[in-house]
């Protein structure tokens, strides 16, 4: 298995795989070549955290952290996105609750949101026949998602997340025209893991490769992003899209018509990492370190080695 994993590691091979495919999209507007299913993640890697994700959390976000590793899988169809929401005439009978980090809450509340964890919501019993809105801050969704699915077996008639979350809800109002923070390292490795995320980058910066999922442009354009979206719609129908994640590097940020496809792609939330494939390789690189020492035994590398 040490074996199988340095090769799912390896920046230039990623070769541990159930199935890989590979089309082509030649069009007058686009050319691209897209991993539609991309590589399986090892078992013995699943549900393991980042290197160095534990280090600083508090008590309570370990135990979080803890019970995430045991959610069921992701419930695609919890997804409801922030143009459903504005059209919704029964807008106000949501029950929303704000899943974001505390300082996140605190700095940009939701008005009239109730701030639970989603564990914390299983235990209200008497949201059970409510409609409930579990909001986040945009990331992580597929863990949302799973935490949705686990909120309807446990009960919940109706419970969805706002895709996007809170962040996309402001640029749906208006509200919000700032771009949107770049992902860390082990942020856009998480997001790249979601089969309802489609990552795209330019072959001239070497990122895509180094991922399990994602799509390659030869040079960014608004029509090229739409042209990779439609591809995907069309091989995975039963998939429902939940973030674009543009990857790219720092020198090359002018390039990215970002706030065009911010507009242009919404309702549909774009994510984006800024950064050099060098600094994804050694997040890597701490990641295959953490897995081996929890292999041999209870001892994990100290916070930032």
């Amino acid at each position: 298995m040490n074996r199988l994993l340095r090769l799912f590691l390896m920046a230039s091979a990623l070769v541990v795989a159930t199935a890989t495919a590979t089309v082509t999209i030649t069009a007058t507007t686009a050319r691209a070549q897209v991993r539609t299913e991309g590589l399986a993640m090892p078992q013995a890697l699943q549900g393991l955290p980042a290197a160095g994700s534990q280090c600083g959390l508090s008590p309570a976000e370990k135990l979080q952290a803890q019970q995430a590793a045991a959610l069921p899988a992701p419930d695609a169809r919890c997804l409801l996105s922030t143009s459903e929401l504005a059209r919704d005439k029964a807008l106000s009978e949501w029950t929303w609750v704000d899943v974001r980090r505390p300082d996140l809450a605190e700095a940009d509340a939701q008005p009239g949101a109730l701030r639970l964890s989603p564990e914390l919501l299983r235990s209200k019993a008497f949201l059970k026949t409510r409609r409930v809105l579990l909001v986040g801050d945009g990331h992580a969704q597929a863990a949302l998602l799973s935490q949705c699915r686990r909120l309807k077996d446990e009960g919940f008639k109706q419970v969805r997340v706002l895709n996007g979350g809170w962040p996309q809800w402001r640029f749906q109002q208006g509200l919000q025209s700032s771009s949107p923070e770049s992902l860390s390292a082990s942020a856009l490795w998480a997001e790249s893991q979601h089969e309802g995320n489609l990552v795209i980058g330019t072959r001239a910066d070497g990122l895509i490769p180094l991922l399990p999922f994602g799509a390659t442009l030869d040079a960014w354009s608004v029509e090229r992003v739409r042209a990779l979206i439609e591809r995907r719609r069309h091989d995975s129908p039963g998939v429902p899209l939940a973030s674009v994640v543009l990857v790219h590097a720092p020198e090359r940020s002018a390039d990215v018509p970002l706030a065009a496809l911010r507009q242009a792609l919404h309702p549909t939330p774009v994510l984006v990492h800024v950064g050099q494939a060098s600094a994804l390789r050694t997040q890597l690189a701490q990641m295959e370190a953490a897995w081996v020492a929890r292999e041999r035994g209870p001892k994990q590398p100290r916070c930032g080695q």
